[in-house]
């Protein structure tokens, strides 16, 4: 690498830990400044005014397919059908490997096809870990796996990391040392349960609110029951007391959990959104029960829906680790009364995998759960998949160019393959003409 090469990489890196710090520090004071530099970039532009979208194709294995064509994908915005001029495969290091079925009528502008990014084909991860999800123990084998990842990734790439809502933070940077080394920080913060405890299980927790809120004494009785029956068909009543005024108190607590929890992405989804490119978000999270019935708790609302409407928005591609270790933790010293508890497990890990869930499923972006390791496999999995992509351009329609967020579906006609692409795209309004029919 000469020199020159070197000190060109020095600034595009510098220059986006800049933006990424001066946002983190006060969003609201930062956005002008984002703003600002986001109009000196020149959006994606080709002859014919093409939507740039990014998107990965894998097969059951998770390994990117290569050999597709423009005719090969079939795109729709708001659920009508577009044109895509050309497929572009792009390898990990932001090389453009082939571009294919570009049409006659949209003819390639002079040099490239198209410019990848403005980092010039390097591409921008940012770990995320749910600290609050996971104990001090647990949390050790989870830092270790996520700095194996890190360690994994091609040295071009600029690797972030952001544990909250308390720990280490690390704009996204060159340098992998530093973010493995803050790795080695992070520790879990998730608290343990309270000295007499019932172990009120989160499933029971539900349906004890939806139970009061619907007026439904006979369905709160059953729930105190499996905890305090005395065996001949009562209820003890101090227990039921007790374990009435834990379930209450652990509703509140939990929901109070997720709202500040699931608060701290959205500063972290303004951060990557004023980056330009792609970039990719790996979130690490032991996942917290919510609400699948009315009237039960905790309860945030839609709040993973919009979270994941803004990183589709912000061009954030999104894999989530979800470490369902509920099976194991039956098991271990500190769990009383594993057997009566057996029979919600399922449904309490698809409680806590909830809000994960439609986070990543409004993204476009891929819920990897891990049953009995530290995520691992997983972790190596997302470098595989993420060593390629295709970048499609799409034709949009007068009707797309509205300025706001519009739905887009991306498919590939090849069976057994899967496709991640983010669900939003946001095409610019047409600039008005002038009475002469010419643009201002």
């Amino acid at each position: 690498m000469t020199p020159t090469r070197r000190r060109s990489r020095r600034t595009t890196v510098g220059l986006v830990a800049a933006a990424f710090s001066a946002v983190a520090l006060a969003a609201s004071s930062a956005r002008p400044a984002a703003q600002e530099t986001a109009s000196t970039q020149a959006p994606f532009r080709a002859r014919t005014d093409l939507v740039q979208i990014d998107v990965q194709v894998v097969d059951r294995d998770g390994r990117p397919v290569s050999g597709l064509d423009a005719s090969q994908f079939d795109v729709t915005i708001a659920g009508d059908r577009r044109r895509v001029a050309f497929a572009q495969l792009v390898d990990a290091n932001g090389t453009s490997v082939s571009v294919a079925g570009l049409a006659t009528s949209a003819a390639a502008p002079d040099g490239p096809v198209v410019s990848i990014d403005p980092l010039a084909g390097r591409r921008v991860f940012m770990v995320a870990v749910d600290a609050m999800s996971f104990d001090v123990a647990v949390s050790r084998g989870v830092a270790e796996a996520a700095a194996n990842f890190v360690r994994a990734l091609p040295e071009d790439d600029l690797v972030g990391l952001y544990s909250y809502p308390l720990g280490p933070k690390v704009d996204p940077t060159s340098s992998h040392v530093a973010v493995v080394q803050a790795l080695g920080r992070v520790s879990g913060q998730r608290g343990s349960a309270l000295a007499g405890s019932h172990d009120v299980r989160p499933s029971d927790i539900v349906d004890y609110f939806a139970a009061v809120n619907a007026g439904g004494s006979r369905d709160v009785s059953a729930i105190l029951a499996r905890y305090c029956g005395d065996g001949g068909g009562g209820i003890e009543r101090q227990c039921a007391a007790e374990v009435a005024l834990e379930i209450e108190n652990e509703g509140r607590l939990l929901e109070t959990q997720a709202r500040t929890s699931l608060g701290m992405l959205e500063p972290l989804l303004l951060r990557l959104s004023d980056i330009p490119g792609r970039k990719v978000l790996v979130l690490v999270s032991a996942g917290m029960p919510l609400s699948d019935r009315p009237g039960g708790r905790p309860d945030v609302g839609d709040l993973p829906i919009r979270l994941g409407e803004s990183a589709a928005r912000a061009n954030v591609a999104i894999y989530t680790l979800y470490l369902d270790h509920r099976l194991l933790a039956q098991y271990s010293a500190e769990t009383r009364h594993a057997s009566r508890n057996m029979t919600n497990l399922g449904r309490d890990s698809d409680l806590s995998m909830r809000w994960l869930d439609q986070f990543s499923g409004t993204a476009g972006g891929a819920l990897l759960r891990v049953l009995v390791d530290d995520g691992a496999q997983a972790f190596t999995r997302i470098v595989r998949e993420t060593s390629a992509y295709y970048l499609l351009g799409v034709e949009p329609a007068d009707a797309d160019r509205t300025g706001r967020a519009r739905q887009i579906k991306v498919k590939v006609r090849t069976r057994g393959l899967t496709v991640r692409a983010r669900q939003w795209v946001v095409v610019p309004r047409a600039p008005e003409r002038s009475e002469g029919g010419e643009a201002p």
